[in-house]
């Protein structure tokens, strides 16, 4: 899924900056993965290799900054935002969480 967002945002999202842009793309994905799928903070902090407070930061950062229309963030979450699950990831969010992000990750890296 990480491989997925790399590609949509045009940037190595596991790479270990803090290039305003990087952040930007990171927070989108992290939101997006929090309103369309059942993984929990921990388990979206464990895709991108940060920990559980990282995402929720994220999350509300993102949130915060789209409500005052910020440039960099509107323009990263506009890439996302209209992305679909596909049929296999809609299927397993049916599963318990656990169960889905380790489908998630078997599938998408």
């Amino acid at each position: 899924m990480v491989e997925l967002f790399s590609e949509i945002m045009g940037l190595d999202l596991l790479r270990k900056v803090r290039y305003s842009n990087y952040v930007a793309a990171r927070y989108a994905c992290f939101l997006w993965l929090r309103q369309n799928t059942i993984l929990s903070f921990s388990q979206i902090a464990k895709m991108f290799g940060m920990k559980h407070c990282t995402v929720l930061y994220g999350v509300n950062e993102m949130v915060t900054k789209l409500s005052i229309n910020d440039e960099l963030c509107v323009r990263y979450w506009s890439k996302i935002k209209d992305l679909k699950l596909d049929d296999k990831i809609k299927k397993a969010t049916e599963m318990n969480s656990d169960r889905l992000y380790s489908f998630v990750y078997t599938i998408c890296g």
